[in-house]
C-alpha cells in the first residue's frame, strides 16, 4: 500500500508546483540560441533552508512558495549558519522538442547539490552532485559540479537545492554542451598547470632536502605539500585520486591548509631558534603540536565541517607567526628577508580563502585562479627561504664543539673590534716609516714590526670568523667577482711572510679559466687565507704552491701545497674538528687550532668539499672544490688572444723549479717560445748562445733573490755586456712589495717589477704592455747569424 502512495504524492506535488510557480515566478529564461553561457541567478528566486528539512513536496504549499525571494545578483552567499538554500528557476524551451542543457555550479565546497527538473514523462527527476558525492557517482565526472539534463519543450520550473556546512559563494551557470566542455577544459588546464608548478616546487624542496639535510627544508616540503592539497581540494582536483569516496576535496582542502600552517610555523621556528626568547620558543613548540593534532583530526570522516574553524585558525596562526618572526629579527640575513616574503604570501593565500568565504571576492572562478597562482608563488618563496636557511647552516652547533668555558660571543666580538684599532695603527705607522730614510738596522726593525702586526691581524681575522660562526652572521651574498683579482688580493699579503721565511710562494692558475664568476668572494678569500696561513706556519724550507684549475664541470679546485713536515694518518678524522678538552679540564692555548675547522664551516656554506693528502717529511696538499657558475665577461677591451704573444722568445731565470715550470707553462699556452734556467751563469751562457745564433731572447724574467748570482747582479752583467742585446726587456720578480725592493731600476733599465707570486694575468698584461719595446728591440738589435752556427 505504501508503494502506491509515494507516486501519487509525487504526482500531486508536481501539479501543485506547476500551479504555484506561475503565480510567483517572473520572466523565464528563454533558450533560443545554439550557443549560450548564462548566469541565471539574476532570474532565480531563493528560499533559506537552515535546518535542511524542506523537501520538494513541501514546496507545493502556497505559503512556502510565496516565501521565495528574488536573488537579484550573480552570486549567492552562504553564511556560517545558513545551512542551505533552495533556488527556483523558470526556463523556456521554444524548440518544440527536448533540448539538452547543462548547469554548472561554480563553488569550492557545496556539500550537496540537488537539481529537481521535469522529466519527459512530466514527473520531476533528481540529479545529485557536490562534495559529499563521490566523483564516480556524479552525473558529470569531468566537471566539479556539472549537472546535464534534457529540458522538455515549453516553460518549466526547476528547483536547485544547495547545502553546505561552510561559508562560501556560489555562481550558477546555464550553458550548452560545447560551452560546458570549453569552460571545464580551460579551468582544468589552468589549474593543472598551476598544480604542476607547485609539484615542481615540492620536487625541488625534496631534492634540496636530500642534498642539504636541514629541518628548514623539511618544513618547506611540508608547506608545499599542504598548499598542493589545499589548492587541489579548492579546485576539485583531489577527487580523481579517490573517485569512489565522498568529501575528498573537503578533506584535502582542510588537511592541506593545516599542513601549510604547520610547515610555515616550523620554518619560522627554525629561523627563530637561535634568536628568540624562551617563551617564544615554547609558544612555537605548542603551536606545532596543536597543528599536528588538528591535521590528524582533519583526516577523520566526520571532520568535513572544519572549514569554519580553519577560517578562524588561519588568521590567528598567521598573526602569531608574523609576531614571532618580527621579534629579534636580523635584517642583514638573506633568509630573514625570504622568510618575511614567505609569511606575506602565505598570509595572502589564506586571506583569499577567508575573503572568498566571507563574500568579499565576488568572482568565484577568478578567485580560484588567483588563489592557485598565489599558492604557486608562496611555495617557491618558502622554498627559497628554507634553502638559504639550510645553506646558512647552523654553525653555532659547530662552534659549541670548542667547549670553551664562559664563551660569550657578543663579548668576543667587542674584543675583536677593540683589537683591530691598535693593530691598524701599528701597521699604518710602520708603512709610513717605510717611506722615510732608514738605515739598514732601522729597516730591519720596521720589517719585524710589520711582520708581527700582520701576524696579529691574521689572528684577529680568525677570531672574527669564529665570532661570526657563533652568532650566525657569516656573509651570505652571491655577487660577480673577478677570479684573478680575488687570488691576488688573497695571496699577495702572504708574500711578505714567505719572503721573510725565505720560502717561495708560487701561484699557478690554469690559463683556460675565465675571469668572471658568481659566488661569495669574501668567504672564498677567507678560505684561501686560512689555507695559506696554515701552510706558511708549518713550512720552514722549500715552497708553498697555490694552484687553481677547473674540476668536474662547473667546479673550481683551489689547492695549497707545502713542503712542510707532513701530517700523521691518525689526524685524518679530527683535523677539521674544533678541539675538545678532556673531561674536567680545559684546552691550553697551544691546543686550540681554529684555521682548518673554520675553513670546514666556510667551505660547507658554499656547498664545497674540503680534503687533503699528506706524507711525512714531504709535505701536505689541502684542496677545496667549489661550485662557481661562470659569468660572461662584458669587458671585451681587455680580451687578448694568445696569438698576440706568439713567437715571442722568453727566458725565465729562477732557482725554484716550480716557479720556472709555472711561467714556462703559461708562456707556452700563449704561443711563446720559453727557455728555463736555474741560475745566472746558465742564463748568461744561453743568452750568448741564442744571440749569436741570430735568435736573441726577447724577454728575460728574473728572480731577484737567487743564490750565487742574484737577479740584480745578472741584470748588471747583461747591461754591461757588449756581446749581448743590452736593451733586452727585463721583468724582475721580487718577494717583497714593489715599493720596498732594494733595486735601482733606472740604472739597470728594468722597466717592469712584479711581486711574487705572479699571477698569469699580471704577467700577460705586463708582456702585452711591453710588446712595443719588444718589437723595437727586434728591429734595432737583430744580428746576422754567425758562420759557426
Amino acid at each position: 500500500m505504501r508503494r502506491n502512495v509515494l507516486p501519487i504524492r509525487r504526482l500531486l506535488a508536481t501539479v501543485g508546483l506547476l500551479l504555484t510557480a506561475g503565480v510567483v515566478l517572473a520572466d523565464p529564461v528563454l533558450l533560443n540560441q545554439e550557443r549560450y553561457r548564462l548566469s541565471v541567478l539574476n532570474n532565480a528566486d531563493y528560499l533559506d533552508d537552515p535546518s535542511g528539512e524542506l523537501q520538494l513536496d513541501d514546496l507545493t504549499d502556497p505559503e512556502t512558495a510565496n516565501r521565495f525571494t528574488p536573488v537579484h545578483q550573480s552570486i549567492l552567499r552562504n553564511g556560517v549558519f545558513d545551512g542551505g538554500h533552495w533556488l527556483r528557476l523558470s526556463l523556456t524551451n521554444p524548440d518544440g522538442h527536448p533540448r539538452p542543457i547543462n548547469f554548472l555550479i561554480d563553488s569550492h565546497a557545496n556539500h550537496l547539490i540537488e537539481l529537481y527538473y521535469p522529466g519527459l514523462d512530466g514527473q520531476y527527476q533528481t540529479l545529485r552532485s557536490g562534495a559529499s558525492i563521490a566523483l564516480a557517482d556524479r552525473p558529470e565526472p569531468l566537471g566539479t559540479y556539472a549537472l546535464p539534463m534534457m529540458l522538455p519543450a515549453g516553460t518549466h520550473t526547476l528547483y536547485l537545492r544547495l547545502a553546505s556546512e561552510d561559508p562560501l559563494n556560489t555562481q550558477v551557470w546555464l550553458m550548452d554542451r560545447a560551452s560546458l566542455q570549453a569552460t571545464l577544459g580551460i579551468n582544468l588546464g589552468l589549474h593543472a598547470a598551476m598544480l604542476a608548478l607547485q609539484l615542481l616546487g615540492l620536487g625541488f624542496a625534496l631534492g634540496a632536502l636530500v642534498r642539504y639535510p636541514h629541518p628548514a627544508l623539511a618544513w618547506a616540503s611540508l608547506f608545499s605539500f599542504g598548499l598542493i592539497l589545499m589548492s587541489a581540494g579548492w579546485n576539485g582536483l583531489a577527487a580523481p585520486l579517490l573517485p569512489n569516496l565522498g568529501f575528498i576535496d573537503i578533506h584535502a582542502r582542510n588537511t592541506g591548509g593545516v599542513l601549510a600552517l604547520l610547515g610555515l610555523t616550523g620554518l619560522v621556528a627554525q629561523v627563530r631558534r637561535d634568536h628568540s626568547s624562551h617563551w617564544l620558543r615554547e609558544f612555537l613548540r605548542w603551536a606545532l603540536r596543536s597543528l599536528v593534532l588538528i591535521a590528524a583530526l582533519a583526516l577523520l570522516p566526520i571532520a568535513h565541517g572544519l572549514g569554519v574553524f580553519l577560517l578562524t585558525l588561519a588568521p590567528l596562526a598567521l598573526i602569531g607567526i608574523a609576531l614571532s618572526w618580527l621579534r629579534y629579527r636580523q635584517s642583514n640575513l638573506r633568509h630573514e628577508h625570504w622568510t618575511l616574503a614567505a609569511i606575506a604570501f602565505a598570509s595572502l593565500v589564506f586571506l583569499l580563502v577567508v575573503g572568498s568565504s566571507a563574500g568579499l571576492l565576488l568572482s568565484v572562478s577568478t578567485n580560484a585562479m588567483l588563489l592557485h597562482l598565489t599558492a604557486v608563488v608562496a611555495v617557491w618563496i618558502v622554498l627559497r627561504a628554507a634553502y638559504h636557511r639550510a645553506r646558512y647552516r647552523d654553525a653555532s652547533l659547530v662552534a659549541t664543539g670548542l667547549n670553551l668555558p664562559l664563551l660569550h660571543w657578543p663579548l668576543m666580538r667587542k674584543l675583536n673590534h677593540e683589537m683591530r684599532g691598535p693593530i691598524n695603527g701599528v701597521l699604518g705607522m710602520s708603512e709610513l716609516l717605510q717611506d722615510t730614510s732608514l738605515s739598514a738596522h732601522q729597516q730591519e726593525y720596521v720589517n719585524t714590526v710589520q711582520a708581527a702586526g700582520f701576524s696579529l691581524l691574521r689572528q684577529a681575522d680568525q677570531l672574527q670568523n669564529l665570532v661570526r660562526i657563533g652568532l650566525n652572521r657569516l656573509p651570505d651574498n652571491q655577487d660577480e667577482f673577478d677570479l684573478y683579482d680575488l687570488l691576488e688580493d688573497a695571496i699577495q699579503p702572504y708574500s711578505r711572510l714567505a719572503h721573510a721565511k725565505q720560502l717561495e710562494l708560487v701561484m699557478d692558475v690554469a690559463p683556460e679559466l675565465p675571469s668572471r664568476y658568481r659566488g661569495n668572494a669574501q668567504i672564498i678569500t677567507q678560505i684561501l687565507s686560512n689555507l695559506l696561513d696554515n701552510a706558511l706556519a708549518y713550512t720552514e724550507t722549500g715552497e708553498v704552491l697555490v694552484q687553481v684549475k677547473p674540476w668536474n664541470g662547473h667546479r673550481i679546485r683551489f689547492s695549497v701545497t707545502d713542503t712542510g713536515p707532513g701530517l700523521p694518518k691518525d689526524l685524518k678524522d679530527s683535523l677539521f674538528d674544533f678541539p675538545t678538552p678532556p673531561e674536567n679540564n680545559v684546552l691550553s692555548p697551544r691546543e686550540v687550532y681554529l684555521g682548518l675547522p673554520i675553513t670546514r664551516v666556510l667551505v660547507g656554506l658554499l656547498n664545497g668539499q674540503l680534503s687533503y693528502s699528506s706524507e711525512l717529511r714531504i709535505g701536505s696538499t689541502f684542496w677545496v672544490d667549489l661550485p662557481l657558475p661562470e659569468v660572461a665577461d662584458s669587458d671585451e677591451a681587455n680580451a687578448q688572444t694568445p696569438g698576440d704573444l706568439a713567437d715571442v722568445r722568453l727566458m725565465v731565470v729562477d732557482d725554484n723549479l716550480t716557479c720556472r715550470k709555472v711561467i714556462e707553462h703559461l708562456g707556452k699556452s700563449w704561443g711563446m717560445e720559453v727557455f728555463s734556467v736555474s741560475n745566472g751563469q746558465s742564463a748568461l751562457a744561453n743568452l750568448h748562445n741564442e744571440f749569436h745564433k741570430g735568435t736573441p731572447v726577447d724577454v728575460l724574467v728574473l728572480d731577484q733573490n737567487m743564490p750565487s748570482m742574484t737577479g740584480t747582479e745578472l741584470a748588471e752583467r747583461i747591461r754591461g755586456d757588449e756581446a749581448l742585446n743590452r736593451d733586452i726587456l727585463i721583468i724582475m720578480l721580487t718577494g717583497v712589495d714593489v715599493g720596498q725592493a732594494d733595486l735601482d731600476e733606472s740604472r739597470l733599465n728594468i722597466q717592469y717589477l712584479l711581486t711574487k707570486p705572479v699571477s698569469g694575468r699580471a704577467l700577460k698584461q705586463t708582456l702585452m704592455q711591453a710588446m712595443p719595446d719588444i718589437l723595437h728591440n727586434r728591429e734595432h738589435h737583430h744580428v746576422k747569424k754567425s758562420l759557426f752556427f
